[in-house]
């Protein structure tokens, strides 16, 4: 951004800066300066939310048995899930995968009421986690 284009963005006719450019300069290198720094904040949080995970299709969740996922349902809102053996709540990686389903945390079958949408569980970065553990929680 130029003085001049502050000077536009201000609605400020340049009579008032030829009358008194040193009391106006100041002002306007700061708001200069203000503008550029918000657009560099502004790129900052536009990149940190281009990287954030995405809703996708149910039907497209991972079924490898490595992690819990965030799932969502219009009744129930959101929730974790993962993929496991049948009548179980816990994995156990030598059972047939074949008979496999989705179940909630709590262990509930979601074979007849499957979630619409899904996405991967956010990484916790180290300030969360030493946060967590210097509270007890196991992060």
């Amino acid at each position: 951004m130029t003085l001049d284009d502050a000077r536009r963005y201000l609605g400020i006719r340049k009579q008032v800066f030829t009358d008194q450019p040193d009391a106006a300069r100041p002002i306007l290198e700061w708001l200069i300066a203000e503008v550029e720094r918000l657009r560099s904040e502004l790129a900052e949080a536009k990149a940190i939310i281009n990287n954030l995970p995405k809703w996708q299709p149910f039907a497209t969740a991972p079924k490898d048995n490595a992690a819990d996922i965030i799932a969502w349902r219009e009744d129930a809102g959101t929730f974790t899930v993962f993929w496991g053996p049948p009548g179980l709540a816990y994995r156990d990686a030598d059972s047939e995968q074949s008979d496999w389903c989705w179940f909630d945390s709590r262990g509930e079958d979601l074979t007849g009421n499957l979630p619409t949408l899904w996405m991967p569980l956010p990484e916790l970065d180290d300030d969360t986690r030493e946060t967590a553990e210097a509270a007890g929680e196991e992060a």
